[in-house]
């Protein structure tokens, strides 16, 4: 019973997470005034208590899952299985769509999920304590999406700018552009590595270092037909625990654009992807470590997991108001000294400021669910 329930929350939670930041970017949008206003506000502050709520019933019912031995392999086999309820998750999230629409008493329904949001069967999965795998169908011949993982110009269109030398030996050298880095650095990074393994069309193996953040690992890549598209199934292993959530979040982020650039139309942006997946694999991951006594040595391991990522997100927050500051001293000297062009340049600077201030405030979003988190 005690596993049924941690599933139910997952799900419960991640459900919440979906919904919670496109109602209030929509409060935002339609600037909605008096009684309506206040009856959305209402209505987001109980859907925040609920994700408060459900966390910290998630993390209390995983420790006693960890207590509870014998039943923790079910709990972890069920947790895995659940996946395909992101798709009633979905639904259901639709639902909120609707109904939030009539709340707010607009013609145009807001748009929650659409063809582009996160698909359920695009999230990858937690296969042991250090291994990541996600699986998916592109819609390319086998020889074209072999050339998008090989090929120096069309790999640094969805990854990064490099290399990847498809011979026993050959070299790997991969610039991740600042922000990209699925190591979690805040910076830019740079991968090496030896390709161990390359059939054309077939299988890629190759070691993946990020010297600068101490991390070593193996990625393997299998390549397979399905009909006129192409099955990817991509591993990582030997990850660290309390970054695999962030490798995992960044996987899918690439994987989507790839996607989207064999299907020629616009892919996602990568950090507006990279933040509406983070949640979801944060979750997924501290719950089955902490619920699993054979993938984690203890239920710490969840307060470890969620810390760390607080942590980064404390890094890029500060980072943001420091660019924020340096900002508006750049819009005061030029209102100070006037200059030609002056206005053009201040609006321009203007609209940098409101974007940082919305970076700024989904952060501190996704601050307070971890606090909520670890309470």
């Amino acid at each position: 019973m005690d596993g049924i329930i941690a599933i139910l929350g997952f799900w419960l939670c991640i459900l919440t997470l979906i919904v919670r930041k496109p109602i209030m970017k929509m409060i935002e949008q339609k600037q909605m005034t008096g009684g309506d206003a206040a009856k959305f506000e209402e209505r987001c502050q109980k859907l925040e208590k609920c994700v408060s709520d459900v966390s910290g019933e998630l993390i209390r019912v995983a420790k006693e899952l960890d207590e509870i031995r014998n039943s923790s392999d079910f709990s972890y086999k069920l947790l895995l299985q659940q996946q395909a309820n992101l798709v009633a998750a979905s639904t259901k999230a639709q639902a909120e769509k609707n109904s939030a629409a009539i709340a707010a008493g607009g013609n145009e329904e807001p748009l929650l999920l659409t063809t582009t949001a996160p698909q359920p069967e695009d999230f990858g999965k937690l296969t042991n304590e250090h291994t990541i795998r996600f699986e998916r169908v592109l819609a390319s011949s086998k020889e074209q999406v072999w050339k998008h993982f090989t090929e120096s110009n069309l790999v640094g269109e969805w990854l990064a700018e490099g290399k990847i030398e498809t011979q026993f030996g050959g070299e790997v050298s991969l610039n991740f552009a600042p922000g990209r880095n699925p190591s979690g650095a805040e910076g830019s990074g740079r991968v090496t590595g030896l390709v161990s393994r390359a059939e054309e069309g077939k299988s890629l193996c190759l070691s993946w270092n990020d010297e600068s953040n101490g991390i070593t690992s193996l990625l393997s890549i299998d390549f397979s037909e399905e009909g006129d598209k192409t099955k990817v199934v991509l591993t990582h292993s030997r990850l660290p625990q309390d970054r695999i959530h962030h490798f995992m979040a960044c996987w899918h982020t690439f994987l989507d654009t790839l996607s989207a650039k064999l299907r020629n139309i616009t892919p996602p942006d990568f950090n507006k992807r990279f933040r509406e997946v983070i949640q979801v694999y944060l979750i997924l991951v501290a719950t089955v470590l902490a619920a699993n006594p054979a993938l984690a040595e203890s239920a710490s391991n969840t307060y470890k997991i969620v810390t760390s990522e607080k942590a980064r997100l404390m890094t890029k927050y500060d980072n943001l108001w420091r660019e924020v500051d340096s900002k508006q001293r750049e819009m005061d000297a030029l209102k100070r000294n006037n200059p030609p062009d002056a206005n053009k340049e201040l609006d321009y600077l203007d609209k940098q400021l409101k974007d940082k201030y919305r970076d700024i405030k989904e952060i501190e979003f996704e601050i307070k669910d971890l606090d909520a988190a670890v309470r």
